[in-house]
C-alpha cells in the first residue's frame, strides 16, 4: 500500500473518531452533567467562537 493511501486511510479513521467523541460529548456529556444554565453557556461560548473565529483569522493567512 503506498504512503498517501495508508495516510489518507490513518487521518479519515482519526477525523471519525474525533466526531464520535464530539458527538458522545455533546450529546451525552453536556446533557447528563451540566445543569440547563451551564449547557447554555456552553452552547453559546461555542457558538461565539464559531461565529468570531474567521473575523480574527481575516488576513492571518497572508501573513
Amino acid at each position: 500500500m503506498g504512503i498517501v493511501v495508508r495516510q489518507s486511510i490513518r487521518n479519515t479513521v482519526i477525523t471519525y473518531v474525533g466526531f464520535v467523541i464530539g458527538a458522545a460529548n455533546a450529546l451525552f456529556m453536556y446533557t447528563n452533567f451540566l445543569g440547563k444554565t451551564y449547557y447554555g453557556l456552553t452552547a453559546f461560548l461555542l457558538s461565539s467562537a464559531n461565529i468570531i473565529m474567521p473575523l480574527m483569522a481575516f488576513g492571518v493567512h497572508n501573513t
